[in-house]
């Protein structure tokens, strides 16, 4: 079979436009998940929460997690000195999902001395990150860490 010249750039380009509308369509179908609604406003608040980085790793105790079976155990670390006066201990936990963020697990607590629980209902099996968030008086402190629930 004898083909010219301008029926083979024809099919080639005919085979490209093809292509270029399969890959435009595939776009549209995959699924998007950010990290957050509000990056860039979130990129403004990363000042202080570097302080609040900074201010965790000066503490000589660490956020302890333990996972159980009916759930995860969350315990603070103990304060310095200068902090103990305070009598208001409150922050966020954000169990961040990864793969979705229809899993995600958003909560606040006033710590009493006492570990936070969190039961494993609350969660599906597979990775999470933790990023804790805290305050005492007017010292901020942040932390995060990897878990993966079985």
């Amino acid at each position: 079979m004898n083909i010219n010249w301008g029926t083979r750039i024809f099919i080639l380009y005919s085979g490209f436009v093809v292509l270029i509308l399969f890959l435009v369509y595939k776009s549209f179908k995959s699924d998007v998940n950010l990290v957050a609604e509000n990056y860039y406003e979130k990129e403004k608040e990363y000042d202080a929460l570097y302080t609040a980085m900074e201010n965790y790793r000066m503490l000589t105790d660490t956020l302890m997690v333990t996972m159980e079976d009916d759930g995860v155990y969350i315990a603070l670390p103990f304060m310095p000195e200068d902090t103990l006066g305070s009598p208001k201990v409150s922050g966020t936990l954000h169990f961040f999902r990864p793969s979705g963020s229809e899993h995600d697990v958003l909560d606040s607590f006033i710590w009493n001395n006492r570990p936070l629980f969190y039961p494993r209902k609350r969660f599906i099996n597979g990775k999470y990150l933790l990023w804790v968030k805290w305050q005492v008086g007017e010292k901020m402190f942040y932390t995060n860490s990897n878990l993966y629930l079985p």
